[in-house]
């Protein structure tokens, strides 16, 4: 091919990925992967030592580099990122390995995007729910303006302005999830930014607590969701990977997490200590009946 296939057409992926595939199929270095997804290529580089891995990704990077050039292709130093990936818990700012892409010198930095996920050199993802604070926040600017607390749209409309910034949130949750379960500060972080939505659902004041604006809302915490989605996840590919998969299946699966979640939730109300008691005590008798109600409205 000669010429370039409209964005968004049928047959452009399929091509991509016959044309693209070769550089799959050669081999690989010891130690060292490929990855590709659409056009972003990943190489990994296992070793021993810093020396090592940084040795084995500068061949195989020249190695994938060529390939490419003989695709009649070009690859963009200015937009390749490097990563140092380890455990060590001293701060390892002395070792800057360097990653030679193309003739051109790429620094290794503190943190890389990948697929829309941050990924940091000790994978906490700190980097990522920082990245994930601010994006949040933009959208939930420019949406907030057309979601006034007084007058504005009805619930139902207001449900799916939450259902934006969840879907921003939660991306790549079953990645993450655990480095948000095990650190409070991240969710902590994360929690702010969802209280000022459920206000934004509920049409409610800044004073009233998480926990109440959770329940009117009908919105479960954030790191409940998450561990939701990875649950999902790691049984539906156990299914795929078995040959099991169906559509049947994979829906029962969520219906049965979401259920787990919900008694998890519920478990999580009933301690005395947290806030939003009043609302609490009106709402965990009927528990599943309000969150499935069909009729009224909040806002």
């Amino acid at each position: 091919m000669r010429a370039g296939v409209p964005q968004g057409s049928v047959l452009g992926p399929t091509l991509w990925n016959i044309g693209y595939d070769s550089i799959l199929q050669e081999g690989t270095e010891v130690g060292c992967q490929i990855i590709c997804y659409a056009d972003d290529t990943l190489v990994l580089a296992i070793a021993d030592s810093v020396a090592g891995a940084t040795a084995r990704v500068n061949l195989q990077v020249g190695l994938v580099v060529n390939r490419i050039k003989r695709l009649g292709l070009t690859v963009s130093a200015s937009k390749t990122e490097a990563v140092l990936f380890h455990r060590r818990k001293r701060r390892m700012d002395n070792l800057q390995p360097i990653v030679i892409v193309d003739g051109e010198c790429i620094q290794t930095g503190a943190s890389m995007r990948y697929l829309g996920v941050m990924l940091d050199s000790k994978m906490t993802f700190k980097a990522h729910f920082d990245f994930v604070e601010g994006k949040i926040s933009r959208v939930s600017r420019a949406l907030g303006r057309l979601m006034p607390n007084l007058r504005g749209p009805g619930e139902v409309k207001r449900r799916l302005y939450a259902n934006v910034i969840l879907s921003v949130a939660l991306y790549g949750a079953p990645i993450w999830c655990d480095a948000l379960t095990a650190s409070r500060r991240n969710r902590e972080k994360l929690d702010r930014l969802i209280k000022v939505m459920n206000l934004r659902v509920i049409s409610a004041y800044r004073t009233v607590s998480l926990e109440a604006l959770s329940i009117i809302a009908r919105i479960p915490p954030l790191h409940f969701l998450a561990a939701t989605r990875k649950r999902v996840y790691i049984r539906t590919m156990d299914l795929r990977n078995s040959d099991l998969w169906t559509k049947e299946s994979a829906t029962a699966i969520r219906k049965a997490e979401t259920l787990i979640m919900r008694r998890q939730w519920e478990i999580r109300l009933s301690k005395p200590l947290l806030a939003g008691a009043r609302i609490r005590d009106a709402v965990l008798p009927n528990f599943a009946a309000w969150l499935n109600r069909k009729h009224g409205g909040v806002a």
